[in-house]
């Protein structure tokens, strides 16, 4: 277990709830309370060794306090590989769960079986599921928040569905678009259910860190381009699925640094086809609001200035009910679970091939290939919801007009 190999986000989060146990909330973001924590528990399995100590790098784990109350207990159990993959089975067990339980509740009746196996395995098999459990991280909590969003929206509950919103502050990047969205919009039952759950939230995350600890949380948040105080490196911003991404590696390749301004019209087009998007005034609650609501999501992983593809997991509920419902083509959803596992074994047999040709050494670019793959999966979807709202409405007034 390594932050190279596997499990490399589990290890922030079970020294986080190491430092809580031994010095308590208020300490949970200290770097190098940290890194103590994190250094002697990969010490203790063999993962690493005295002589790497003074170069080790610190993982923070900048969530709000109340999400890293799991980790307080998943940190009593010392050996971290073994807290890692009991970690990993419950979440398999909670995906799945989860998943058949959506299925069973939210999409219509009419659904045969093998129609739902299918939405099972396809979600199952994502790489975005893949790369959940090999970081070791939250996000099939997300996911469930996400559903459920979407569940009591649909159930016309929409206070609840703001209760469930709030969840995602465990990564309050996701919440850019959507949170504008629903005050514009005037969604007020959800903004309340959202306010008042997040009240509690900061609450009880205020009760157990303390002022100081907040402070100290606010401050990993704030600290920008050197993300987490200076350990910028572990976040991986050439590896995420943004436009930053593309901004940052076409200045790589380039050797420039005047590329960044593709980022920004990137972001400033994306943001304007979620506008247009909503312009449709969809109902609330309805099919197409939901598949409304995938296109805001899949735009907010394209724009958020931090996302990795182990957050894409957010948008499978969404994906199913917009498939379910025939509001996206089936293409769309096998293309989010295989795009990435075969662009990456492209990669690798055209670098091998190109490796054995040249006598000059080449750059592994795989991780390049995964970060552009999930970036254009996302512009898919929102291409495809764009499509099957805005230009359909279009398409009608225009035939009205004639």
């Amino acid at each position: 277990m390594s932050p190279i190999h596997y499990g490399g986000d589990y290890i922030a989060f079970w020294s986080a709830g190491k430092v809580a146990n031994e010095y308590g909330y208020s300490k949970v973001y200290d770097m190098d309370l940290l890194g103590r924590a994190q250094f002697t528990g990969l010490y203790e399995i063999g993962y690493a060794k005295e002589s790497q100590r003074s170069t080790f790098t610190t993982l923070p784990a900048p969530f709000l306090s109340f999400y890293l109350v799991p980790f307080q207990f998943l940190s009593r159990i010392n050996n971290i590989e073994l807290s890692y993959w009991i970690w990993c089975l419950c979440n398999i067990v909670v995906l799945v769960t989860y998943l058949l339980f959506f299925l069973r509740r939210v999409i219509h009746p009419g659904l045969n079986l093998v129609s739902r196996l299918i939405f099972l395995l396809l979600s199952v098999i994502s790489f975005s599921v893949f790369d959940n459990f090999v970081n070791g991280q939250v996000n099939i909590f997300m996911m469930v928040c996400c559903g459920e969003f979407i569940r009591n929206t649909v159930g016309e509950k929409p206070f609840l569905s703001g209760v469930w919103l709030a969840g995602l502050l465990m990564k309050p990047q996701m919440l850019i678009l959507i949170l504008p969205l629903i005050l514009i919009m005037r969604y007020w039952k959800v903004f309340w259910g959202f306010v008042i759950t997040a009240g509690f939230i900061g609450a009880i995350s205020c009760f157990l860190s303390g002022l100081d600890g907040f402070i100290a949380l606010i401050k990993l948040w704030v600290q920008f381009p050197t993300e987490f105080g200076g350990y910028n490196a572990v976040t991986g911003p050439e590896m995420m699925i943004n436009w930053r991404m593309i901004g940052l590696n076409t200045n790589r390749l380039l050797n420039s640094s005047g590329d960044w301004v593709i980022t920004f019209i990137g972001i400033a087009i994306t943001i304007t086809v979620v506008i247009l998007i909503m312009e449709t005034r969809p109902i609330f609650g309805s099919p197409r609001w939901v598949v409304s609501m995938l296109g805001v999501f899949s735009a907010t992983l394209a724009v958020t200035w931090h996302s990795h593809y182990h957050m894409a997991l957010v948008l499978i509920p969404l994906l199913i009910y917009s498939t379910a419902s025939k509001l996206i083509p089936e293409i769309v959803f096998y293309l989010f679970s295989v795009i990435t596992p075969l662009s990456v074994i492209g990669s690798v047999l055209v670098y091998r091939a190109l490796h054995f040709l040249m006598t000059s050494q080449l750059t592994d670019e795989t991780g390049m290939v995964i970060a552009v793959s999930g970036f254009l999966m996302n512009m898919v979807i929102v291409y495809w919801v764009f499509r099957n709202t805005y230009m359909v409405k279009v398409k009608e007034e225009a035939k009205i007009e004639h």
